[in-house]
């Protein structure tokens, strides 16, 4: 539905993909005009007519005038000849469904070395809130799982479909999805959704906060895939979204290309995840106002994950040993702990461009230590973001230690803590517990934010709220390498195989 007059148009209602509630963003897309039917490869339906219109050959694209066009754009595929040898049109949303039960589920099936492709787009299906944090995605894929145990997924491709490439929906257990070659999907990659009972006043009936019943994906292995071009049509769109599971182990890795995270845990739920030696970069390339790698936990749950009695205390999620580039508009950090994450342990992590931001609204129990911010950027020049929004409990703050900052200009924040209650005559209104940093800066020059006042690092350090911390002149880019690869635990060179070379 489009409203407006000129070239000025406001998108309304359609695409469902906002926890929020917005109806209408910018950026979109208007797609079957019969109007832009002006390059090869492209088609138009005329369901009144029953006539397939569709441009064949090759050619240059008529750009219009637009000086952002590329005339000479690439085809994916190749189009050419007066007829290409076969047309194919997606008419399927799920190529490939095991349906079973908590009690009687689907079990020992692998799917190994096969490719899937030509699912069609659910962009406008309908939508599900999930839970506490900002993302809505439809519970639907190309291959949908629900009631299923000890089954594999391994060595396939999953190519161009339209919608979102995996799903584990509902209770799921032991589901290992290893070395996959996910690319080009209209959603996102891999998706994990359960189900929980109970009713809350302000949600509707099935998204309560009680997760005891078990019926969600837990013991979950998602390791060594490739996952890239993501969110074709959906921008809230991952390598990894997990909305109610647990003991999710996510490992070794690699994505980018992404239009928002990379990975997206949307509540803490259960907790007990591990997330590790991956790979992410060239995230956020289509939004802001969020990290490379994401958490949100405004909404608590009723679990036994933590140690088999029902509690609203989850496991703690273990985040450590990757690498993230958080470039394009990642100004959330390398990780972003959003609103209400708590339980979160996240160490020897190499983080170019992010730093470590700790957005509390209730949120806790956060600790992020041993970790290298080459260059970060939290909402402008910071290594450490925190905003408190209301003082977490006594011995549940968040802790930053044993980091390495290097900041890339002089009077960037080392730490900002941007509550308007922050200040630095009161030390009790520093909610958070910094201790043993490592800070380099051009001349060592580097300040400390609280509320609306400043301090340089040495006046901070005068206030006996830091101790062990340090800040010394900005090291070469080589030395900033070697800190990555040792915080990695990785070699600095790593041979080619057979080539004689590093």
């Amino acid at each position: 539905r489009v409203a407006g007059k000129g070239t000025e148009l406001k998108f309304g209602r359609g695409g469902f993909q906002g926890g929020r509630g917005a109806s209408y963003g910018k950026e979109w897309f208007i797609s079957h005009l019969p109007e832009e039917l002006d390059f090869p490869g492209e088609y138009h339906y005329n369901a009144t007519e029953a006539m397939l219109y569709f441009v064949s050959g090759s050619g240059t694209l008529d750009c219009k005038g637009d000086p952002n066009c590329d005339p000479t754009r690439t085809q994916i595929p190749p189009v050419g000849g007066a007829r290409p040898p076969t047309f194919e049109v997606a008419q399927i949303k799920t190529l490939f469904r095991l349906q079973g039960t908590q009690t009687a589920p689907v079990s020992r099936v692998t799917f190994s070395s096969l490719t899937f492709t030509g699912a069609a787009m659910t962009f406008l299906d309908p939508h599900g809130v999930p839970s506490g944090g900002d993302w809505a995605l439809q519970r639907s894929a190309a291959l949908f799982f629900e009631g299923a145990v000890n089954v594999t997924l391994e060595r396939c491709e999953l190519l161009r479909l339209d919608g979102n490439a995996i799903m584990l929906s509902g209770f799921n257990r032991h589901v290992n999805i290893s070395h996959n070659t996910i690319l080009s999907t209209g959603g996102t990659a891999i998706a994990l959704w359960g189900y929980t009972n109970g009713t809350h006043p302000l949600q509707p009936a099935g998204t309560g906060p009680d997760g005891t019943a078990g019926n969600f994906p837990r013991y979950t292995t998602v390791h060594g895939n490739f996952i890239r071009h993501l969110g074709i049509h959906e921008k809230q769109s991952s390598c990894l979204f997990q909305a109610k599971a647990a003991q999710t182990y996510v490992s070794n890795n690699i994505c980018f290309d992404v239009p928002r995270a990379g990975i997206n845990l949307n509540d803490g739920f259960g907790g007990g995840n591990n997330v590790s030696w991956n790979l992410l970069f060239q995230t956020c390339g289509e939004s802001g106002d969020h990290g490379a790698l994401n958490t949100w936990d405004r909404q608590s749950f009723v679990t036994t994950v933590r140690d088999g009695t029902p509690s609203v205390v989850p496991a703690t999620t273990a985040i450590h040993h990757n690498f993230i580039v958080a470039d394009y508009d990642a100004d959330g950090g390398m990780v972003d702990n959003d609103d209400g994450s708590s339980f979160y342990d996240e160490y020897s992590n190499f983080g170019i461009y992010g730093g470590a931001k700790m957005g509390n609204y209730d949120g806790h129990a956060k600790r992020s230590h041993g970790n290298v911010f080459a260059f970060p950027n939290v909402y402008g020049k910071s290594c450490f973001w925190n905003w408190a929004g209301w003082f977490p409990i006594e011995g549940e703050s968040e802790r930053f230690y044993e980091n390495t900052c290097i900041m890339d200009g002089p009077a960037q924040n080392y730490i900002a803590m941007l509550p308007q209650s922050c200040s630095f005559a009161d030390p009790s209104t520093v909610s958070v517990h910094v201790r043993d940093n490592k800070v380099f800066a051009p001349n060592a020059d580097v300040i400390v934010r609280c509320g609306t006042n400043t301090l340089p690092f040495s006046r901070w350090k005068e206030l006996g709220l830091d101790p062990g911390s340090t800040v010394a002149n900005l090291p070469t880019n080589d030395k900033v390498i070697e800190m990555g690869a040792a915080v990695l635990g990785v070699p600095l060179t790593i041979p080619l195989m057979g080539s004689g070379r590093e």
